[in-house]
């Protein structure tokens, strides 16, 4: 692999040099990013770690929506010297680089030409500018970066490192857990049914253990955290929400907004059942894609299965963002380490995507933010153009036929003229192909 050679580490080097750069110097200079900030989040994470660290007791003496591992982050940076918010954002600047790090030693583990590498890097080193400066006030970074070398750990069969991460993972966030049935299928497929089932009861095992101590000392406050979200209306930016908003423009539909549950949200009985209905297609979706994949990975080529891995990975992380009743700008950080990284031949226009819509949601928050709570029509347009092109890239990630499967190279007959068709090494040899 490249990163053995010693100037295997230069262009990561460098694009992390770029990323500190970035977070340093624009991200809180520039009044493009450093002005008109919506971050409340950084602020309920202080006062949960000072109540923490004066003796409280987490999810029995505090309230905390957040698993444990997210409580243990907000803490861990309380004992940081120095202004909370500074020294939150010091530790996601650190969380990008170890995601960006992970992003490029996954593309070259794939097989990525450095081109290829450099461009997936890229996109996560310049995700500041392009998401905006919540980046640095939420921790959905810490997640990101654990995903990726999650999936690192997948593509070079460390089996216990990946369910391990994936522990973690769950720790920090509930997101990971829709990657499980993909997981499950790629280990078996790769190992056996046997260590795929038992990796992945060992890796919730994980999980569970450090989250029943907690539940032990109140069930209560632990269940909270869990309810928390359960109980929640529909976002003002989820997809739902988008749909009701974009009826009231065109139709002039009433939409009662609220606030509760720390966010915007549309509140009524159709907005309810249009979110109960979303949360079975999230199931579904999720369960649909990893069988996808199991089709696709009976027929793949051993060495290019991968493919299909990553394929299925990026729709299942899509598929949280579209189906969610709930998503807050930041959950787009969750795509950083999975979309740069799509194979097949829609990765060009699903990278595109994806870039178009970190800007219209740096656009949406925190720019017309507050324009768009307001119900006024251009800034809803800006919303459901996000969102439309989530779906869309959804769409551009799925798992379709011919990932995985190798390119034939040969010559064509039939034609004017005889021409060649080359393919890489790994090429299946055909003697003839008919033009």
């Amino acid at each position: 692999m490249s990163a053995a050679r010693p100037h295997g580490w230069v262009m990561p080097g460098a694009l992390i040099a770029i990323a500190v750069f970035i977070w340093t110097i624009p991200l809180q200079l520039v009044p493009l990013w450093s002005e008109n900030q919506i971050n409340p989040d950084v602020n309920l994470y202080r006062v949960y770690a000072g109540r923490i660290a004066h003796g409280a007791v987490p999810y029995r003496d505090v309230r905390i929506e957040y698993p444990p591992g997210a409580t243990g982050l907000f803490s861990l940076v309380w004992w940081i010297p120095g202004n909370y918010r500074t020294d939150f954002s010091a530790v996601m600047l650190l969380c990008l680089c170890i995601c960006l790090l992970g992003v490029v030693q996954t593309a070259r583990a794939l097989g990525y030409s450095p081109v290829r590498q450099a461009l997936a890097g890229g996109i996560v080193a310049a995700s500041p500018l392009l998401l905006g400066s919540l980046v640095g006030a939420r921790f959905d970074m810490a997640v990101a970066a654990i995903v990726v070398w999650m999936l690192y750990a997948a593509v070079t069969e460390r089996w216990r490192w990946m369910w391990l991460l994936l522990a973690a993972g769950i720790l920090i966030k509930l997101v990971p857990l829709a990657l499980i049935p993909l997981l499950v299928l790629w280990h078996a497929r790769r190992v056996d049914w046997r260590a795929a089932v038992a990796g992945a009861v060992a890796s919730v095992a994980v999980a569970a253990a450090v989250v029943i101590p907690f539940a032990v000392l109140s069930w209560s406050g632990t269940w909270y955290a869990a309810a928390y979200n359960l109980r929640r209306p529909p976002q003002v930016e989820s997809v739902i929400a988008s749909l009701f908003l974009a009826a009231h423009t065109v139709g002039g539909m009433h939409v009662p907004i609220v606030l509760s549950y720390g966010s915007i949200n549309i509140a009524g009985h159709r907005p309810h059942l249009l979110a109960n209905a979303f949360s079975v297609a999230l199931v579904a979706l999720v369960l649909v894609i990893a069988v996808r994949c199991a089709q696709l990975l009976a027929r793949a080529h051993p060495t290019r299965a991968t493919e299909v891995l990553m394929c299925g990975a990026a729709a299942t992380m899509v598929c949280l963002t579209v189906t969610g009743k709930v998503l807050s700008p930041q959950y787009m950080v969750w795509l950083l380490p999975v979309i740069p990284l799509v194979a097949g031949r829609y990765w060009r226009a699903a990278t595109a995507t994806f870039v178009a819509v970190l800007i219209l949601t740096q656009m949406e928050f925190p720019n017309y933010y507050w324009d768009m709570v307001a119900l006024h029509r251009t800034e809803i347009a800006i919303l459901v153009a996000r969102n439309v092109l989530l779906i869309a890239l959804l769409v551009l990630c799925w798992p379709r036929r011919g990932l995985g499967a190798l390119p034939i190279a040969g010559t064509t007959i039939g034609g004017a003229r005889h021409r060649a068709v080359t393919g890489p090494a790994t090429s299946i040899p055909a003697r003839h192909i008919v033009d």
